[in-house]
């Protein structure tokens, strides 16, 4: 049931006195205290969800699919994780990045310009995800006689108002065999 939040970086910059390099051309002041410092992270942005409950009907038999697993709720889980590793490694990157700029523009403001540059192109949040996954699965398990069946899906909202109806025909069921039905929504 509906698609997975997708990821949206979150950024932010600190610039320590760069524009300041740039006015001070020809300026023999040392300062210190020029570094650009950029910091992204992703965080999921949720997807809005119409359906919230299904049912299943074949062969006379009725049965409320059940949630079995909450992607959604897993990738924010995973993503939460591993924010502290993900924070670490942007500061140490940064670090170094800032001691270069200030070792690099002590010689020439140019250098120094370049390496802001470079920190603005190459910090960036990881924004990949698999974007087709549902959101949720749910489940629902019947037990049929054999033989060709019409399996009917409804869907409703929150407040149990019916949004639609899927019909699948001739569903054809085999003696002591397992037969999935997949359905996927939006």
């Amino acid at each position: 049931n509906g698609l997975i939040p997708y990821k949206a970086a979150r950024t932010f910059r600190w610039d320590a006195g760069i524009e300041d390099v740039v006015e001070d051309i020809g300026d023999d002041q040392d300062d210190d205290d020029d570094c650009y410092v950029k910091f992204s992270f992703a965080e999921f942005v949720p997807r809005m969800k119409i359906l919230s409950q299904a049912s299943v009907t074949a062969g006379g038999v009725t049965r409320s699919l059940e949630l079995a697993e909450d992607l959604a709720r897993i990738a924010a889980k995973n993503l939460e994780d591993r924010r502290l590793r993900t924070m670490m490694q942007a500061m140490s990157r940064n670090l170094l990045k800032c001691v270069a700029q200030q070792e690099l523009g002590e010689k020439h403001w140019l250098w120094q310009l370049l390496l802001a540059g470079f920190t603005e192109l190459t910090e960036g949040a990881d924004v990949r995800h698999w974007f087709l996954l549902p959101a949720e699965i749910h489940i629902t398990q019947l037990l049929l006689p054999p033989g060709d069946t019409d399996v009917v899906l409804s869907y409703a909202d929150a407040i149990g108002y019916s949004l639609r109806q899927a019909t699948l025909e001739n569903v054809h069921l085999e003696a002591g065999r397992t037969k999935f039905v997949v359905q996927r929504t939006f």
